[in-house]
Order: C-alpha cells, then sequence, then structure tokens
C-alpha cells in the first residue's frame, strides 16, 4: 500500500509491522499509535483528502523523529570523534534511494518509504549515509569501515531490499 491512499481500514507497514489505519470520528483532530493501529481522530471523517494530508504530516515527523534518533546515536557512537559536523536531516519521497548524502552541505536526505522498514534496516541506511562524510564514494575503505561498524550491514541491506523494495 502507498502512503498516498490511505483510507479507513487500510494497512501500511511502520517500522517493519503491518499497521492497520483507522478512522474515528473526534472533536478534535489527532493521530494515536498503538502496537497493531495507526487511529486518525478527525472531526470529519468523510473528509479523506484531508485526512491522507494530516497523515503523511505526521508519518514525515514521526518518520523524521525516529531517523533523527538512530543519527544522533551513531554520530554519537562513531562519527564524533573524526570531528565531522552532524549533517541536518531531511526527508522526502525518493524514486530509487532509501537515503542520500551531501557531504559539503552536511546534509542527509532519507526516503520518506524508509520509515516502512523496521530499526534494522533503518540503522543500517543511517550509517551508510554517515559513513559518506568520511569516504564520499563507495571504495573499499568505505566498505571496510560499514563492515567494522556494522558487522551484518549485508544482511540488513538485503532484508532491506527484499522486503520493502515496492516502497521505493
Amino acid at each position: 500500500n502507498t502512503l498516498d491512499s490511505i483510507k479507513n481500514g487500510t494497512s501500511v507497514q511502520m517500522l517493519g509491522k503491518d499497521m492497520r489505519i483507522v478512522f474515528q470520528e473526534a472533536s478534535r483532530n489527532s493521530i494515536e499509535v498503538d502496537e497493531k493501529r495507526i487511529t486518525l481522530y478527525l472531526k470529519d471523517v468523510t473528509n479523506e483528502e484531508f485526512a491522507q494530508k494530516m497523515f503523511l504530516r505526521w508519518w514525515k515527523k514521526t518518520a523524521e523523529d525516529v531517523f533523527q534518533n538512530e543519527l544522533d546515536a551513531l554520530y554519537e557512537k562513531i562519527f564524533k570523534k573524526y570531528e565531522i559536523a552532524k549533517p541536518d536531516i531531511y526527508i522526502r519521497k525518493m524514486k530509487t534511494l532509501w537515503g542520500s548524502c551531501t557531504p559539503s552541505k552536511s546534509k542527509v536526505t532519507f526516503n520518506n518509504y524508509l520509515f516502512k522498514a523496521n530499526i534494522r534496516c533503518i540503522q543500517y541506511v543511517v550509517l551508510h549515509e554517515l559513513t559518506h562524510l568520511l569516504y564520499p564514494n563507495h571504495s573499499k575503505q568505505f566498505y571496510d569501515f560499514l563492515t567494522v561498524h556494522m558487522p551484518d550491514w549485508k544482511e540488513r541491506k538485503e532484508k532491506l531490499e527484499k522486503n520493502f523494495k515496492d516502497g521505493v
């Protein structure tokens, strides 16, 4: 299911889990999440266009918070000692990439759909993009560095490509 066509009762993957989307009438608009559901509390449950916009805003913000937490943790643990500035995070729709890094602008961009993947796959993409701050290309040193800091990165990458490819 694409993020652009959410409806009451449809499912979406979030952090590697199938989540049911539920619209519920309420006195104010808000979104709540539990183990299995993303509940959109809506003043007008018939306004699907509004629900869609509200959901996408929430998705992007929630994804950004998760990606930022993972980036902060990896930056502190691995990259801070190299005295590189912590990059700014951007989230957007990307057709073919899970993430990209622009070292010259200290900027990392993540695919909006990456939030569908489980946290281990997200950690792999975050580490991959942060590693580009040290190695701008996909050289042997780049992959050696990845392997030292995440020995199972290949399995994580395979899982991401196998299970979430339709998202990109």
